[in-house]
C-alpha cells in the first residue's frame, strides 16, 4: 500500500527472512571485521628500557633472557627478588597469546586493562574476569608476570597465538555492528558477561589453529551468533522477533565472513609462537678456598651400589657388591685447569676399605669442578693396570692440565709384598664433552 502523504510503501510478508536478504549486505559483517582488525593493529607498546636486560644478583649469579621471539610480539623484562626471577611480559601485538611456563613457574594475577585505549580491550577485560582458563592469556594492554625460583632455572615461557579468541572477539564486534542495520540493540556485547562467557566456551570448542581453517572459523562464527542470540534474548528481544531472523540471515553469509577472517589472521601472523628462555649462571666457586672434605663420590670408584657422600672426610656402611664399605680421604688434593675456563678443578685422593676388616677394594682421585657454584664431581681417575690374583693397584699421583690428566700408577707383580708394589705405569686421561676417558697404560 502506498501512502501519498508520507511517500512510503508498506508491504505485508509472511516472514522477515523472505524480505531482508534483498536489502542486507552480506559483506557488512566482513567489512566490520576488517575495521576491527585495523583498529587493533594500533594496539602496541613502546619498547621499555629494561627489555631483555640481564640481572646480576648480590652473589654474582647472572640471570638472563633469551630465546626465539620473532617480530617482537612481546617485550620481556627481568628482575630478581628474594631468590625469585620475575619476568614481566608486555604485549606488543594486537593478537592474544596463550602462555605456558615451566618448571615451577607461578603466574601473578593480571593487571588492570586500559579499556579507554581501544574498545576491544573491554572485551578482553571481560573475558579475563569471567573465564578461569584465561589465566594464562596475554592480551593487548595487559602485562603478565611469571616468577621462577632462581635455584630451579633454567626455565622457559612459550607463547602461541590464540587465534580463536582473536577471531571470536572480532566476530562479536562485527555482529554488534551488523545488528544495528536491523535496529536491534543488545548493548555493548564486549562487556556483556553472558555473551563473553559463551564466547569463551565457543572458542574452546572450535580449536582454531594458526593459520585458521575455514571450516573451523565457520563453526566458530555460527557459535558466536548463537552467543549473540542469547545476549539479545537477555536484552529483551524475544523469539520469534527480529533477532533470530537477523541471525538466520547472517548465518547464510558465514563462508564470506570466515574467508575474510582467515585473510586477516594470515596477514597479522608473521610467526604464531614465541619462546623466552630464563637462564641463571652461577659464578664458579674457588676450589682453592673451599674445604673439600665433604664431597659426592661417584659409585665407579669403589663399585658401590650408588654414589655416596663423604662428610668431614669419611663415610661408613656404604652398600656395595663386596658388602658394607667405609671410605675416607688421605687429604691429598691436586689442582689444575682441566677445562681451560680459567678456573682450577681439584682432584681428591679417596679410598675405600671393608667395614670392620682389612683390604682396599677401591682407590683413586675424585675430580671436582666448581663451575656450578658448588663442588661437583666430573669423574674418577683410578688405576688401569692390574695383575690377576694380586693386591689392588693404586694411583700414586696425578697432574692436571688443559684437557688431560697424567696418572702414575703403582701395581703389583705376583711376588710383591703388600707394602711394596714394584710395578709402575703411566696413563693419560683425556677430558672432552664433560667426560674423562683413560688411554692405554704405559708400563
Amino acid at each position: 500500500m502506498f501512502d501519498t502523504g508520507q511517500q512510503t510503501l508498506t508491504a505485508e510478508i509472511d516472514h522477515l527472512s523472505s524480505f531482508w536478504p534483498g536489502f542486507f549486505d552480506f559483506g557488512k559483517l566482513a567489512e566490520s571485521v576488517k575495521r576491527f582488525a585495523g583498529q587493533t593493529t594500533g594496539i602496541t607498546s613502546a619498547r621499555p628500557g629494561c627489555a631483555t636486560s640481564p640481572v646480576t644478583t648480590g652473589d654474582g649469579t647472572s640471570v638472563t633472557l633469551g630465546g626465539a621471539v620473532v617480530g617482537d610480539p612481546v617485550w620481556s623484562c627481568l628482575r630478581v627478588e628474594n631468590g625469585q626471577a620475575i619476568v614481566t611480559m608486555t604485549p606488543n601485538s594486537p593478537l592474544p597469546w596463550l602462555l605456558h611456563a615451566a618448571p615451577d613457574a607461578t603466574l601473578e594475577p593480571p593487571g588492570t586493562v586500559d579499556v579507554d585505549k581501544a574498545a576491544v580491550l573491554a572485551g578482553y577485560d571481560t573475558l579475563i574476569k569471567t573465564k578461569p582458563y584465561a589465566e594464562g592469556l596475554l592480551v593487548p594492554g595487559v602485562p603478565r608476570t611469571y616468577r621462577f625460583p632462581v635455584a630451579q632455572l633454567p626455565g622457559v615461557i612459550t607463547g602461541k597465538i590464540d587465534t580463536g579468541t582473536y577471531l571470536g572477539m572480532a566476530l562479536l564486534f562485527g555482529v554488534e555492528e551488523a545488528l544495528e542495520v536491523f535496529g536491534v540493540d543488545v548493548g555493548r556485547l564486549e562487556i556483556v558477561t553472558d555473551a563473553v562467557r559463551c564466547l569463551g566456551d565457543a572458542i574452546e570448542a572450535a580449536h582454531i589453529t594458526a593459520p585458521p581453517n575455514a571450516d573451523a572459523v565457520a563453526g566458530l562464527t555460527k557459535a558466536v551468533l548463537s552467543c549473540v542470540s542469547t545476549a539479545a534474548t537477555a536484552a529483551g528481544h524475544q523469539a520469534p522477533g527480529p533477532v533470530k531472523v537477523v541471525i538466520g540471515i547472517l548465518t547464510s553469509g558465514v563462508s564470506l565472513v570466515a574467508a575474510g577472517l582467515q585473510g586477516v589472521v594470515r596477514t597479522a601472523t608473521g610467526s604464531d609462537t614465541f619462546t623466552i628462555n630464563v637462564d641463571a649462571r652461577v659464578p664458579p666457586v674457588d676450589l682453592h678456598r673451599t674445604k673439600l672434605t665433604s664431597i659426592r663420590v661417584p659409585a665407579s670408584l669403589c663399585d658401590t651400589n650408588g654414589d655416596f657422600t663423604l662428610r668431614n672426610g669419611s663415610a661408613a656402611g656404604i652398600p656395595s657388591r663386596y658388602g658394607p664399605l667405609d671410605a675416607g680421604t688421605t687429604g691429598t688434593v691436586v689442582y689444575g685447569d682441566l677445562d681451560g675456563d680459567g678456573h682450577d678443578e681439584a682432584a681428591i685422593d679417596v679410598y675405600c676399605n671393608y667395614s670392620g676388616g682389612n683390604g682396599v677394594p677401591g682407590q683413586g682421585f675424585v675430580v671436582i669442578t666448581g663451575k656450578s657454584g658448588k663442588p661437583a664431581p666430573i669423574g674418577v681417575v683410578k688405576a688401569q693396570t692390574q695383575t690377576p690374583q694380586t693386591y689392588l693397584s693404586a694411583v700414586e699421583k696425578i697432574t692436571i692440565s688443559r684437557g688431560r690428566i697424567e696418572a702414575t700408577e703403582d701395581w703389583y707383580h705376583p711376588d710383591d709384598a703388600h707394602c711394596c708394589p714394584s710395578g709402575r705405569a703411566q696413563t693419560t686421561w683425556t677430558y672432552a664433552a664433560g667426560k674423562l676417558t683413560p688411554g692405554k697404560p704405559r708400563i
